[in-house]
């Protein structure tokens, strides 16, 4: 029974995800993700995930050759592989600019996705 709990939380745990882009939206860095790993269930059937929306795109900041700070946004288009990272909290406040509210007890779910870049 114990180990069965284990499983079915494992199972439910999200840290990485590959996704195809199904939508970027510039305005606001955003992304609408299919993911493409498929979760297996206990008795072994394995579904596809649902998609996710309004994912937040990760912008980089560099300072090139000892120039001024530029800070670079994505951009995705229909069909793309991206990476994701999950977070371990849930970021919508965080987003916000305030603090994670530990009331909200979501963890390493897939509506927590971040986008990170291109891969493949």
């Amino acid at each position: 029974m114990l180990r069965s709990m284990i499983d079915r939380a494992v199972l439910n745990l999200h840290t990485a995800q590959l996704c195809r882009v199904l939508s970027f939206n510039p305005g606001s860095l955003t992304c609408d993700l299919q993911p493409l790993f498929q979760q297996v269930r206990i008795d072994g059937t394995a579904v596809t995930l649902p998609p996710i929306t309004n994912a937040p795109c990760l912008r980089q900041r560099y300072r090139v050759e000892g120039g001024e700070v530029r800070e670079y946004e994505p951009h995705y288009q229909k069909g793309d592989i991206v990476l994701t990272v999950v977070a371990e909290r849930a970021i919508d406040h965080v987003l916000a600019g305030q603090p994670a509210d530990p009331k909200i007890n979501r963890t390493h779910h897939l509506s927590d996705a971040i986008v990170i870049g291109v891969i493949g």
